[in-house]
């Protein structure tokens, strides 16, 4: 519809006439204004909130991916081939265990270090038998029953002199696969 020409004396109705920025047309003012830029600037955090979440969530998904990779690229060197507990050995149960320390613990216990693996039975135990985390399946695989009284459980302690060296990181990714691999869950007690 063509503007109509306005008399020079008619008053001027400036409200019905939308404002013009960079050619986009405004229309409200004031509180009305406030409220409307206010409610785009929360859909947009809102919208750089749920990136944010689903970017973090992706990047865990991708994480624990490789980290199945790699327990599966793990070679478990044993001249047995039958590497898996007995299956007599239940669930891990920590209700068994009525601690009053660490010398009542009753089932396979791990130190891991540089040089290694200190492992024995249990924590009463003094005697340490020192392997490589390539022996670790086949030295838990061949514990007898009786070594298990917590279920599929072990204790698992980092030597706190190893540090973060190369080895030690190795030794502790590898303990950790093998153990993944044979369904051991892991108490993860303080380093040493």
């Amino acid at each position: 519809m063509p503007n109509k020409p306005v008399p020079a004396d008619a008053p001027k109705a400036r409200a019905a006439q939308p404002e013009s920025v960079g050619g986009l047309s405004h229309r409200a003012s004031g509180p009305v204004a406030f409220e409307q830029e206010n409610s785009f600037h929360t859909g947009f955090r809102m919208i750089k909130a749920l990136f944010a979440v689903l970017l973090t969530l992706s990047h865990l998904l991708l994480a624990s991916c490789r980290q199945a990779e790699e327990t599966e690229r793990i070679e478990i060197k044993t001249s047995d081939t039958s590497l898996s507990l007995d299956p007599r050995i239940g669930p891990p149960d920590l209700t068994k265990f009525r601690s009053n320390g660490a010398i009542d613990w009753q089932n396979p216990y791990i130190i891991i270090s540089t040089s290694g693996l200190a492992v024995r039975w249990y924590a009463r135990s003094k005697d340490y038998q020192i392997i490589g985390p390539d022996e670790l399946a086949a030295y838990l695989v061949h514990l007898p029953l009786s070594a298990w009284p917590y279920g599929k459980l072990v204790a698992v302690q980092l030597d706190g002199v190893g540090g973060m060296e190369g080895s030690f990181k190795e030794n502790r990714r590898k303990t950790e696969a093998i153990l993944r691999y044979l369904g051991i869950t892991i108490d993860w007690w303080p380093a040493a």
